[in-house]
This record gives C-alpha cells, sequence and structure tokens, in this order.
C-alpha cells in the first residue's frame, strides 16, 4: 500500500524514481538485558531525481551532505544531531544499495 503523500526516501522531496529491494534489518537496539528490536526497511525506496544521480553514482556520503543534511535541518532538526548520524544513516543507505533487485523506475 502507498503512502497518501509519498517522498523520496533521502531528502524527502517529491520521488521521480522507485528502487526495487529486499526487506532488509537497518538496525537492532537492546530494549532491556534480555530483548532487542529490529527496525526492518520493507519493498521499496523511493528517490527524488537529484538524489538517484548519487545513488546511481554510489555516492551516498555526497548525497548525505548534499540532499539529506539541508532537508534535516528544514525539518528542525538540530544541526549536531544532524553530523552525529551521519554514519548511521549513511550505512543503511549502502545497506539500501547491497539489497536492491534490478534497476530504478519511474515512480507513479
Amino acid at each position: 500500500m502507498r503512502a497518501e503523500n509519498p517522498q523520496c526516501d533521502f531528502c524527502g522531496a517529491e520521488p521521480y524514481y522507485s528502487y526495487p529491494c529486499r526487506d532488509f534489518v537497518v538496525a537492532t537496539e537492546p530494549l532491556d538485558d534480555r530483548r532487542t528490536v529490529s527496525h526492518v526497511s520493507t519493498g521499496a525506496w523511493l528517490a527524488c531525481a537529484f538524489c538517484s544521480t548519487y545513488i546511481e553514482d554510489d555516492d551516498f556520503d555526497r548525497l548525505y551532505v548534499e540532499r539529506a543534511i539541508p532537508a534535516l535541518i528544514r525539518r528542525g532538526i538540530p544541526a549536531d544531531i544532524v553530523r552525529n548520524t551521519q554514519s548511521e544513516i549513511v550505512s543503511s543507505w549502502s545497506a539500501f544499495a547491497s539489497f536492491r533487485i534490478g534497476e530504478r523506475v519511474t515512480f507513479g
């Protein structure tokens, strides 16, 4: 089922492409001494035309700096948090790249 207002998974802009992708665990965090919770990515990822260029070039660090940082700051995320989460976010994007299935397709 599609979201009512789909957006680029990398910067929040209007999506232009869809990237088919297998489901994968993005991160696992402890809940307590005995339990953990996993954050799972399911299905295709969406990308705007600009972010797609960086994805196709496999340049996730530049994608983060040029597209994600400005988008996160516009959403009111404090700059220190944006800087401190870069490695985690880029790591999840690298995982996305390894779980992609085939080529991008035009969204919509």
